[in-house]
């Protein structure tokens, strides 16, 4: 205390450094809450990149399934090249089931897109039962693609149509997301602007007390 109160230079040294220990520890809490900030944003990122890559993966899929079913149709007057095309159907009819599981399974942070994925994986089910009514018409119309065709016209829109939806809604949650932790980002930024300026203040007024 004899220290502080021996000259006026002592005191000045000691609240300079007060006031510098403090700007270093905002600035130091700044730092941490913008790398918290780039750390979110970049997990944002990466999981709408995911899972956009994701929906992209599952409707290739589905548009291979409904091409495998042309095939069918159009090939299938030969019994080696019905059970050909028949079978690759089944096989993406399965791998679609299977990625949209999947990609269900990870969709925590997207409920409504969750729900709309589960619609779509009931959905996908009725259009396969429909199928093979429409494979059997077929046969049974001695092997007329129109039969085959006309028994499942439009079976296939309204999946495809969830399938985009879900991507849509995807988006739109993630730039909410965006929206959110980019003004959290804005919010801290002030927060740290006004902690900067009482501090000024505050030493600004102790000096002219002391002194």
């Amino acid at each position: 205390m004899n220290w502080f109160q021996k000259s006026i230079l002592n005191r000045l040294i000691l609240i300079v450094g007060a006031a510098s220990l403090a700007m270093v520890l905002a600035a130091v809490y700044s730092f941490l809450q913008y790398q918290k900030t780039v750390s979110s944003f970049e997990v944002l990122l990466n999981e709408e990149v995911q899972y956009e890559l994701d929906i992209q993966d599952l409707s290739i899929s589905f548009k291979t399934q409904i091409q495998e079913w042309k095939n069918v149709l159009i090939r299938g007057h030969d019994s080696v090249e019905l059970n050909k095309y028949w079978g690759k159907f089944q096989n993406e009819e399965r791998n679609v089931r299977d990625e949209a599981k999947r990609l269900a399974a990870k969709l925590a942070s997207y409920p409504e897109a969750k729900e709309l994925l589960a619609e779509f994986i009931s959905e996908h089910k009725v259009m396969g039962d429909a199928y093979r009514k429409g494979l059997n018409e077929f046969k049974l119309q001695n092997f007329d693609h129109k039969a085959g065709d006309n028994f499942v016209k439009g079976i296939d829109r309204a999946p495809a149509k969830i399938l985009v939806d879900v991507a849509e809604m995807i988006n739109g949650v993630a730039n909410n997301l965006h929206k959110e932790t980019t003004a959290d980002a804005e919010a801290k930024t002030q927060l740290l602007l006004a902690i900067s300026f009482i501090v000024i203040i505050f030493f600004s007024i102790l000096i002219v007390i002391v002194v």
